[in-house]
C-alpha cells in the first residue's frame, strides 16, 4: 500500500471518529408548553404558560448555562362589571441566572392564574424564586344611583397593587394600591407577613403569612378576600389580594368624602403578593406582566456534546485510535520494504 493511500485511510477514520464523538446531545425536556427546536444548542427556550399549581422541567444534563424568567399573574379587573377600566395590578417579573448547578435535575414549576404568583423550586424543599401576583382592581362612585339596575355615577377606577419582583435574596414586597390617595380601605401589599386587609364599612381580609413548601410542589400564600357591601341590592366586592410568598390584603368597601361633603362609595383595590429569591441568587426585574403567569427557561448545551441525539458507543474512540496506530505501523513497514 502506498503512503498516499494509507494516509487517506487514516484521515478518513480520524474524521469519522471525531464526528461520532460529537453525537449524543441530551433529550429536549417534554413537559413545557413550548419546546425549543430539535437539535437546539444555543439559547434554547422552554416556556410554561398553562396555569398549573405544580409541573416539572427536566433540565438537560450537559448545559453550559441556564436562566429563568418568572412572571406572576396580573390581578382581576374590578369585580362589578363597570363600564370603565378597573384593571388589576400587574404581576411581578424577575429573571434569574441559575448557572449550571441544576443540570440533569428536575425543577418544579408553578404557573399562576389571575392574581396568582408563579414560582420555581429545586428538588427537595428549596424554593428558588417567586414572582408575586397582582391585586384586584377597585372603583369609586355613587353606587346607589341606578339606571335599570346599573350604577350610573361611577367616577374613577383604580388598579390593584403590583406583585413583587425580587432582585436580591429574601422577600420582595408587593405594592399597596393608591386608590383615593392612601385611603385605609386599600388592601396592603404582602411583605415578610401577609398584607393587612383594607378597613372601612366592610373590611377586606388579610393575606396569608407564608408559602407552604412541599417536596411535590409548593402552595403559595393566598391573597385576602375583598370586603363585600350590598348597595341598592347589588353586591360590590373589593379587589382580591394577590398571592405570592406572602399574600396581599383584600380591599375594603368604604365611604369617602369626595371633597365637597358628598360621601361616595369606594370599593377599594387589593394589595400585591410578595416575591422571593433564594440565598445566593440575584435577579433582574422585568417589564410588569399584564396577563396570566409565565415561566420561561433559557439554556445552552455544551458544544462538545451537541448532536443529533445518537449515543456514542464507549468502544468507538478506542477502536479509532487502534486503527490509526495500525495505519502508522503499515506505513513504517512499507518504508522498510521499499528500502
Amino acid at each position: 500500500m502506498s503512503r498516499t493511500r494509507v494516509n487517506k485511510v487514516v484521515a478518513s477514520l480520524s474524521v469519522g471518529a471525531l464526528s461520532a464523538l460529537a453525537l449524543g446531545a441530551s433529550a429536549i425536556p417534554a413537559q413545557a408548553d413550548t419546546l425549543p427546536a430539535p437539535g437546539c444548542v444555543t439559547a434554547c427556550v422552554a416556556t410554561f404558560d398553562t396555569v398549573s399549581a405544580a409541573t416539572t422541567f427536566a433540565v438537560p444534563a450537559n448545559i453550559s448555562s441556564l436562566s429563568v424568567t418568572v412572571s406572576g399573574g396580573a390581578g382581576a379587573p374590578a369585580a362589578y362589571g363597570i363600564p370603565i377600566d378597573g384593571v388589576g395590578g400587574t404581576g411581578g417579573v424577575t429573571t434569574v441566572d441559575l448557572g449550571t448547578t441544576y443540570g440533569g435535575q428536575t425543577l418544579i414549576v408553578g404557573v399562576g392564574g389571575v392574581g396568582e404568583g408563579s414560582y420555581v423550586q429545586a428538588p427537595g424543599l428549596s424554593l428558588l424564586v417567586v414572582a408575586g401576583g397582582g391585586g384586584g382592581g377597585g372603583y369609586l362612585g355613587r353606587l346607589d344611583v341606578l339606571d335599570n339596575g346599573v350604577p350610573t355615577q361611577i367616577f374613577d377606577a383604580y388598579p390593584g397593587g403590583n406583585g413583587g419582583s425580587p432582585t436580591v435574596p429574601g422577600v420582595a414586597d408587593g405594592a399597596t394600591p393608591t386608590a383615593f390617595g392612601s385611603n385605609a380601605a386599600n388592601g396592603k401589599g404582602g411583605s415578610v407577613a401577609g398584607g393587612a386587609g383594607g378597613t372601612g364599612v366592610v373590611a377586606g381580609s388579610a393575606g396569608d403569612n407564608s408559602t407552604i413548601v412541599a417536596i411535590g410542589g409548593s402552595t403559595l400564600a393566598a391573597g385576602g378576600a375583598g370586603g363585600l357591601e350590598v348597595i341598592a341590592a347589588l353586591n360590590h366586592t373589593g379587589g382580591h389580594g394577590g398571592s405570592g410568598y406572602t399574600g396581599g390584603g383584600g380591599g375594603a368597601a368604604a365611604s369617602v368624602d369626595s371633597g365637597d361633603d358628598i360621601f361616595v362609595d369606594l370599593i377599594a383595590p387589593g394589595g400585591g403578593g410578595s416575591g422571593f429569591l433564594h440565598l445566593g441568587l440575584t435577579g433582574v426585574a422585568g417589564t410588569p406582566n399584564t396577563g396570566t403567569g409565565v415561566v420561561t427557561f433559557t439554556y445552552s448545551i455544551k458544544p462538545t456534546l451537541a448532536s443529533t441525539g445518537t449515543d456514542v458507543p464507549t468502544w468507538l474512540p478506542w477502536a479509532a485510535l487502534l486503527l490509526i496506530a495500525a495505519g502508522a505501523l503499515t506505513v513504517r513497514a512499507a518504508r522498510r520494504q521499499r528500502n
